[in-house]
């Protein structure tokens, strides 16, 4: 007589502990967490923020502003994401806006929705801190939506702005957007 073998039961996850109240939540974070979180579901998860059209309006009002950009000035958004700054611009009249994000998905969305609205925007996936476009190439240059400051070392944040004043003409204007200034 065989032994009927027990069916095996599934593993119950092992409890995590928990880090509690952490003072610099930063600090537990891989080094280059943002590389694998700007996809689908930050679009869901921060749309009350990123998909606003309101928002993206006065945004776009206080970057024209700000920098007295001309419907011919060349502007890139650095870190466009979705690239609703740069579709914005477009909407206006702008003809020179390019966007340059290192997410691949929100780089083809934003080509996507572009194209669906007719508009000439240039959409590239690059990193920041070297994107490989031309020196003096821009007028403005904006870092919008709190994107500055993601590296975990100063010496990446500092490639950034060193890239950025490469590609900025000698008049050129930055608008950087930082909600927390430290």
């Amino acid at each position: 007589m065989a032994l009927a073998s027990k069916a095996k039961r599934p593993k119950r996850p092992t409890p995590r502990s928990s880090l509690g109240p952490v003072a610099d939540l930063e600090a537990h974070l891989p080094a280059e967490w943002w590389r694998k979180l700007f996809n689908a579901l930050y679009v869901k998860t921060d749309g009350d923020v990123v998909e606003n059209s309101e928002n993206t309006r006065r945004e776009v009002d206080f970057i024209v502003s700000a920098a007295a950009v001309q419907p011919h000035s060349h502007i890139l958004d650095l870190c466009c994401g979705q690239g609703r700054h740069c579709i914005e611009l477009a909407r206006r009249g702008f003809k020179n806006v390019m966007g340059v994000d290192r997410s691949r998905y929100l780089v083809r969305l934003a080509r996507k929705r572009a194209q669906s609205e007719g508009l000439q925007v240039l959409f590239k996936e690059g990193d920041a801190r070297n994107p490989r476009l031309s020196d003096n190439s821009f007028d403005c240059i904006a870092i919008m939506g709190n994107s500055f400051g993601y590296f975990s070392n100063k010496q990446d944040d500092e490639k950034v702005l060193t890239s950025v004043g490469k590609m900025l003409r000698p008049s050129g204007q930055i608008v950087l957007d930082i909600t927390d200034g430290n």
